[in-house]
């Protein structure tokens, strides 16, 4: 599987990433998967009591143990984190905020895409080009 046939992942998660974003100004981490027959579905987490927040780390933490989970029985081949986060513009010159989706397969190189955004005012955002790093396996693990 190539990192091509991830595309409709990261679609997913962008598109949600900036609905999210023009309708609250911020998001929390979220995630999703793609099976064997290609069909994407959002991950959810739930621990503890709904009135309380937990961090954004933590949440980032039960996505990335729910999607281990999935691997391990084959429920998934691909999978998606999605989180806000600083990075640095490709060139190294200023940091920015930006959408980052951590995207990883079976058999594949993980890689970092980040969508670098500007907020214009409220619910309205200025979005730069999408560029991609190599990263580390989060989900998936060579045998």
């Amino acid at each position: 599987m190539s990192n091509r046939n991830l595309d409709p992942l990261l679609d997913c998660l962008l598109c949600f990433a900036q609905e999210t974003l023009s309708k609250y100004d911020e998001f929390y981490p979220f995630a999703a998967s793609m099976t064997g027959d290609a069909s994407i579905q959002m991950e959810v987490v739930y621990e503890g009591d709904l009135n309380e927040r937990p961090s954004a780390q933590r949440v980032i933490d039960l996505l990335i143990e729910a999607m281990r989970s999935a691997v391990g029985e084959g429920r998934i081949v691909a999978g998606g984190l999605c989180t806000n986060v600083r990075v640095k513009q490709p060139d190294g010159t200023a940091s920015t905020d930006a959408v980052q989706v951590h995207l990883e397969q079976k058999g594949g190189e993980p890689l970092d895409v980040f969508l670098p955004y500007e907020k214009i005012s409220a619910g309205e955002f200025r979005y730069g080009d999408l560029f991609a790093l190599k990263s580390t396996e989060r989900l998936f693990w060579r045998s």
